[in-house]
């Protein structure tokens, strides 16, 4: 599958997206990106057992981790390149309905994001 956006004439170079691989589920499992003239971008993928993306791998070498929960809702995210490690995600809650409800972000936590949702009509009456 390719993907070309083209800007307006002579401002930024047109850039092709290009899914070049895709695993035995169909998932992709290579892609390229070419900005104008210059060589492409490579990145990479790999998925858990339950279909979660596991590992992205970027053209700076930095490979992307991130973490799941039993219920394979993505609970943390980190960064590594070469022998270092960053979070960047420490962990996701979720609320029992399912929603999203607190990220705490960097290793410490350097921020803590609480999420509430509007919960709406819980019930009609009749």
């Amino acid at each position: 599958m390719t993907k070309t956006v083209a800007a307006a004439l002579g401002s930024i170079p047109a850039i092709t997206t290009q899914t070049t691989s895709y695993d035995c589920l169909s998932r992709p499992k290579n892609s390229s990106q070419t900005v104008g003239a210059i060589p492409p971008y490579t990145f990479s993928y790999t998925y858990n057992l339950a279909a979660g993306l596991l590992t992205d791998s970027y053209p700076s070498a930095r490979v992307v981790l991130t973490a799941y929960d039993r219920l394979n809702r993505p609970s943390g995210l980190t960064g590594l390149l070469g022998t270092s490690a960053s979070t960047y995600l420490r962990s996701a809650s979720y609320a029992s309905s399912g929603a999203l409800s607190q990220l705490q972000f960097g290793p410490a936590p350097l921020a803590t994001e609480n999420i509430t949702f509007d919960q709406g009509l819980t019930h009609a009456a009749h």
